[in-house]
């Protein structure tokens, strides 16, 4: 009859023995994250874009409408733009709102089929005025132009 001495031994490697074999189990199970499939073709996503620019294509005194009208850059000089940015290997550009600059910019890349993507914003109005928190206006927006933006 073995002695207690030795069934403590026995048992204790195999325990260790037992962890040392679940360690290298572990190391060895190789797991990869779970990705969901794209919803949109890969040409289509931005993952990998690093070279992407704000554009507006404003120049020295042109201008978005600031209530008086735009004084918008031309379709030559916008194109112009586009064709530096392209040569500089800019891929994508951040457009800031629906306006005739914008329409025109998304034009000339279809037209010229230019390698760029575009992320486009939207310009939103105010809906309240909140002229005594907002640093930039000095009055009331009046509430027939809140009406309107609602």
């Amino acid at each position: 009859m073995p002695d207690t001495r030795t069934i403590f031994m026995s048992s204790t490697l195999s325990v260790a023995f037992c962890v040392a074999l679940l360690s290298l189990a572990a190391c060895a199970e190789k797991t990869d994250p779970v990705v969901d499939e794209p919803r949109q073709a890969a040409d289509q996503l931005l993952v990998g874009e690093v070279m992407a620019i704000a554009y507006s294509g404003f120049r020295d005194g042109q201008h978005p409408d600031r209530g008086s009208g735009a004084n918008n850059p031309s379709r030559e000089e916008i194109l112009e733009d586009l064709e530096i940015l392209v040569a500089h290997d800019f891929e994508l550009i951040r457009l800031y709102d629906a306006g005739e600059n914008t329409v025109a910019t998304l034009e000339l890349i279809r037209e010229h089929e230019l390698p760029i993507k575009v992320l486009l914003g939207m310009w939103l109005q105010a809906e309240f005025s909140n002229h005594e928190g907002c640093p930039w206006l000095d009055e009331p927006i009046p509430n027939e132009e809140l009406a309107a933006n609602a």
